[in-house]
């Protein structure tokens, strides 16, 4: 710079204005003290005269005027910095609103000491200014959204540590900023979470410098959570890696729905091979595309057989009509029609009938697309409905004309059901009574209220009750059975009645004799009633006529129009002494019974067949037998020609009773016959309810499948399908407790302690519970080992079963010695427990303490194993308290102690 520029102060000051920012120089006012209290203007230059804080003061005028003068508002906000700035030879600058020049623009305002004072150097700023705040309300925005963003978004360092995380990752993992900042990913995972796969990621990302995508699974409350996440590295400008951006996605409802539909796929093809059902899906063609295992193993075809051949043209078609048939149906079906018939196909156990139908599937569009082939054997069905039709007829015929009064009434008092004996007693038109109630009988007032009080008995009390009546003149015997629903509420009550007029004659001296019938009937009733709750599932007339028949004490006989006998019931061997073998399929005359009374029964037999009317006559019988004078009823069946069928035998005891002894010697034989006979009874009607059963599953299983039913129906059939299984199981339990009375025991030595060990191990719930178990050394024991093993399967049962709602569930097997030295055997568990009152309940049939629902099982197992241990001339008894588990005790032969 030379002199002569210096020197030109006009030129230095051209300079200093042509500058683009504005400058001020103000130099110290101070007072006595050295105080400096004020600034004086001694430049500005040309750009500080258009701006602040001097933009309408222009002009020479403001040299030499102090600052506060000028701007008093100055003193109370950036003169002291002035000050300090003088003093301390500092630097003041700011950015700020000047109001008292303009409200909208910013400016940038520097301050430095120069020799006594201070020079200013300011600039319009507004600009800048205005796009820093936009930069700031744009990053609020960014966070804003990244923050409400249902993504989980956090961002990572290289070595793993949290940088930045949005509020849905916060909610996510359930920790606050403070918690996460700074620290590793792992210290916030568990060691079952997938966090090695979410880790290895990352790195792939840090490595490969580009962005990466890993599915990873975490567990939450015992559910597997999965995650997709996208991995973005950010870099430094030499190229590095600084973090990572993660950007995670839940997809456990995407993948659940993926699970599900390979899980749905599995069970569609279980299903299609496994149903019953023969199942073929035809192509637009009438070709075979695709077919279930139940075809090929029906007709004993492999897949390659038929597969892709014209399903018209399959083997299994037994004539040419037939094919024809299937073709044309098979066309019509793809133009949109439904078919169904019966048809019989080859099969590898011969020709059977089938239920076959075509239905025709539509595509999105209304187009058909295939024809579904169905098909079941319905062989047996048809056979059984034929059966059961026959059946049905006869056991109606029995029902009309037994000499015992039938009648059921329902919980409001209305009359269900009368046989024409019941309807004349209770004065009812046998042909039109429903409907009627029982309070409006037109019977004596006295006996009407007998009846009311013993009908609200037998409901409150769900316990079967027997009377005497008087009505007409007649004595009658009364016994009311309640009938229960499914929730174990009585749904109606059957009224069963017989004359007892000749009986109440000689009342004093058979009242002993009666309270022994009323046992035994009590005891048959009990045994009806237990088969009731099955026979309500089924046919409950069909059943319940049956019970009544097998049970009656009068003889029924049925016999062919040649006089062979085809039914005869227990009740025979109490009038001769005879078994009902010796009457089955043979004549009658050739039987030889009733030899006394032979010629007038068979005179009555013919004519009865003869003459097509029923015939009722009294006929002597044996003079040394104990029953000697008989009412022989024979009512002959008619078909549907008009033609004798076969023919209704019922004899009833008319025979005046002998003394009180004599009579009570013969009861307890018959009592003894009787009970003898209810194991065989039970067998069998047990056995009898296999068939229908069967029908009940297969109806509902092909409604199912063929109609077109709502979400009410479907539960309708779920509720079928589930109580025919269990009445399945109650069969099943009712066949093996009725076998166990009959089997002879066939001992062997055996070791207990293998028996329980076996058992406990056939306990799916043990490992998944989690049971403590401890059997001790057990010592052998001599008894026949197929039925102790039962016993064993059956206590062990019922200690998992009743165990599994405690947390520690325990299960210990042990022996003692009593006070007489005999051997104990015992199993103990920590489940639910019950009152000791119901310890010896627990061991009768069909006794359950707890919610069928809730618990399996139909109530017999402890039954057989009672009848078991009894069968070994053990002994078995129960402790228990509710909520403190249960101990079940029981003894055995030793090798000692054989028998």
């Amino acid at each position: 710079m030379t002199d002569s520029f210096l020197d030109n102060k006009e030129l230095i000051r051209q300079v200093i204005d042509s500058v683009s920012i504005g400058i001020e120089y103000l130099s110290a006012v101070r007072d006595e003290d050295g105080n400096v209290v004020d600034f004086k203007f001694e430049f500005i230059n040309e750009v500080a005269r258009n701006l602040v804080p001097v933009k309408r003061k222009l002009g020479e005028e403001l040299i030499g005027k102090n600052l506060l003068d000028v701007i008093p508002w100055i003193k109370s906000t950036y003169f002291p910095k002035y000050v300090e700035v003088l003093e301390t030879e500092g630097k003041f600058e700011v950015i700020d609103l000047f109001p008292e020049v303009s409200s909208d623009t910013w400016f940038h305002l520097e301050c430095r000491k120069l020799d006594d004072g201070i020079v200013f150097s300011f600039s319009d700023v507004s600009e800048r200014k205005e796009m820093e705040l936009q930069m700031q309300a744009s990053h609020a925005e960014l966070k804003a959204l990244l923050d409400h963003n249902p993504a989980l978004i956090f961002r990572l360092d290289t070595d793993l540590r949290y940088m930045y995380f949005n509020k849905a990752f916060l909610n996510r993992v359930g920790y606050s900023i403070e918690e996460m900042q700074g620290k590793k990913i792992v210290d916030f995972y568990k060691p079952s979470d997938n966090v090695d796969a979410f880790i290895n990621g990352v790195n792939v990302a840090i490595s490969t410098k580009q962005e990466h995508v890993e599915f990873t699974t975490v567990e939450r409350d015992g559910r597997l959570i999965y995650y997709q996440t996208l991995m973005l590295p950010e870099l430094n400008k030499d190229g590095t890696v600084r973090s990572i951006l993660n950007i995670s996605r839940d997809i456990t409802e995407l993948k659940e729905v993926e699970i599900n539909l390979k899980t749905t796929k599995e069970k569609y093809e279980a299903i299609f091979n496994h149903t019953f059902h023969f199942i073929a899906v035809l192509d637009t063609t009438g070709k075979i595309k695709e077919i279930n295992k139940s075809s090929l193993d029906t007709t004993g075809l492999e897949l390659d057989d038929v597969l892709g051949e014209y399903f018209w043209e399959a083997p299994w078609w037994i004539s040419r009509d037939d094919r024809h048939l299937v073709k044309t149906e098979v066309m019509h079906a793809f133009e949109g029609s439904f078919y169904r018939s019966k048809i019989d196909i080859d099969s590898v156990n011969g020709r059977i009938t089938a239920d076959f139908s075509l239905k025709p599937v539509f595509d999105l569009t209304g187009k058909v697309n295939t024809v579904m082939a169905e098909g079941s054997d319905i062989s047996e069905l048809l056979k059984t409905r034929k059966k059961l039709k026959s059946t049905d007829n006869f056991l109606r015929t029995l029902v009309e004309n037994i000499p015992d009064g039938i009648a059921r009434v329902n919980g409001d008092d209305k009359i269900m059901y009368v046989n024409k004996l019941a309807a004349k007693r209770w004065h009812l038109d046998y042909e039109d009574y429903e409907g009627t109630y029982f309070n409006i009988l037109d019977i004596p007032l006295e006996k009407k209220r007998l009846y009311s009080e013993n009908l609200k008995k037998v409901r409150a009390t769900k316990n079967t009750l027997s009377f005497i009546t008087k009505i007409d003149n007649l004595y009658t015997y009364v016994v009311l059975t309640p009938e229960l629903d499914e929730k174990g509420n009585v749904d109606s009550v059957l009224a069963v009645s017989r004359d007892i007029t000749e009986l109440r004659k000689h009342q004093n001296a058979l009242v002993e004799i009666n309270d022994k019938l009323t046992v035994v009937n009590d005891k048959l009733l009990q045994s009806q009633q237990e088969q009731q709750k099955l026979m309500d599932k089924l046919r409950r007339s069909e059943i319940e006529v049956r019970t009544l028949v097998d049970h009656s004490p009068n003889v029924i006989l049925r016999l062919s129009p040649k006089l062979e006998v085809e039914f005869i019931n227990k009740a025979i061997t109490t009038f001769a002494e005879k078994s009902v073998y010796e009457f089955a399929g043979h004549n009658i005359e050739s039987v030889g019974w009733p030899e006394k009374g032979l010629e007038k029964f068979l005179e009555l037999v013919i004519k009865a067949r003869d003459e097509k009317r029923l015939i009722r006559e009294g006929i002597e019988l044996e003079a040394d037998a104990n029953i000697k004078y008989g009412m022989f009823t024979v009512l002959p069946e008619m078909d549907d020609f008009g033609d004798v069928m076969s023919l209704m035998v019922i004899i009833s005891d008319l025979t005046e009773q002998m003394k009180s002894e004599q009579q009570l010697l013969l009861q307890k034989e018959r009592l003894q016959e009787v009970n003898a006979d209810l194991e065989a009874f039970t067998y069998t009607v047990s056995h009898d309810l296999r068939s229908p059963l069967r029908a009940i599953i297969g109806f509902s299983e092909k409604l199912r499948a063929h109609a077109e039913i709502d979400d009410e129906g479907t539960r309708f059939l779920d509720v079928i399908k589930y109580n025919a299984k269990r009445m399945g199981t109650l069969i099943d339990e009712l066949l093996a407790f009725s076998r166990i009375g009959r089997s002879e025991v066939r001992k062997t030595k055996t070791c207990l302690k293998d028996l329980f060990l076996d058992a406990l191990a056939e306990q799916e719930d043990l490992q998944k519970y989690k049971f403590t178990v401890s059997i001790a050394d057990l010592p052998e024991v001599w008894v026949d080992k197929l039925m102790i093993k039962q016993v064993v399967a059956n206590l062990c049962s019922n200690a998992v079963k009743y165990s599994l709602e405690v947390d520690s569930p325990t299960i210990l097997v042990d022996s003692l010695q009593d006070e007489k030295g005999e051997t104990v055997y015992f199993i103990r568990d920590n489940g639910i427990g019950f009152e000791q009152k119901y310890s010896e309940k627990i061991f009768e049939v069909f006794h359950r303490l707890h919610n069928d629902d809730k618990y399996s099982g139909v109530g017999v197992g402890l039954a057989i194993a009672k009848q078991i241990v009894l069968k070994h001339d053990g002994r078995i008894w129960a402790e228990s308290e509710p909520g403190k588990g249960t101990s079940i005790y029981f003894t055995m032969p030793s090798e000692n102690n054989n028998f």
